[in-house]
């Protein structure tokens, strides 16, 4: 089955959002996209900090289309970054990372810019 594959009626839209690829983690995946801090995660739902609960097991419409917009934006505002702020952005990461994992420095590289 497809992610895309879904019931839908007027009030509700079924997706089964583990399909879009293997170990998904759902949670972090509406905290990415909604830009919301994760506050706790149970099997059926996750609460962000600011009260909201999300039924992950049962996703309304309304929330779907609610994702759907968010990653939009997201997208669009990613867009309008220049590309050399995009490789400023990569070498930053390329630095916390080199700093997260110090014990697996062979061949690990920051780029210089």
């Amino acid at each position: 089955m497809h992610p895309r594959d879904e019931t839908m009626s007027n009030d509700k839209c079924l997706v089964d959002l583990s399909k879009l690829y293997e170990n998904i983690d759902i949670p972090e995946t509406l905290s990415n996209l909604l830009g919301k801090w994760i506050k706790k995660i149970t099997a059926d739902f996750v609460e962000f900090e600011d009260k909201e609960k999300i039924d992950i097991k049962n996703l309304s419409r309304e929330e779907i289309e609610k994702l759907f917009k968010a990653k939009d934006l997201f997208h669009r505002e990613l867009s309008k970054i220049s590309f050399d702020k995009k490789i400023k952005i990569l070498i930053q990461l390329q630095k916390i990372a080199n700093g997260v994992r110090p014990s697996l420095k062979r061949n690990q590289r920051v780029w210089k810019f």
